[in-house]
């Protein structure tokens, strides 16, 4: 079950960011995230990967990263502006709760 070792790496690293950043994990196999899956695979041109990892509207992880790849990752976009309202239907989404 890969999508619970996605979400177990996501929840390991979200307290250090609790300030900056809200995570959400859709479930597939319900109404709403299955239309968020169709809307993000359209967005990206093709099926979306599940599980995976979007920040701010963005696909980053294909796989489950360790935790260090991941945190790395929230810092170098944590300034970043939101390039997207669409909400990703991957495993695990990580928005920023508030501009920096």
């Amino acid at each position: 079950m890969p999508c619970v070792y996605m979400t177990r790496v996501v929840e390991s690293v979200a307290p250090e960011f609790e300030d900056v950043l809200t995570w959400e994990k859709v479930i597939t196999k319900e109404l709403a995230g299955a239309q968020r899956y169709q809307e993000f695979s359209k967005l990206l041109g093709r099926p979306a990967p599940v599980p995976s990892i979007a920040i701010n509207g963005q696909l980053v992880f294909e796989t489950i990263p360790d935790p260090e790849e991941l945190k790395a990752c929230i810092h170098r976009n944590i300034n970043k502006p939101i390039l997207s309202d669409r909400k990703s239907p991957n495993a695990s989404q990580v928005t920023q709760r508030k501009p920096i």
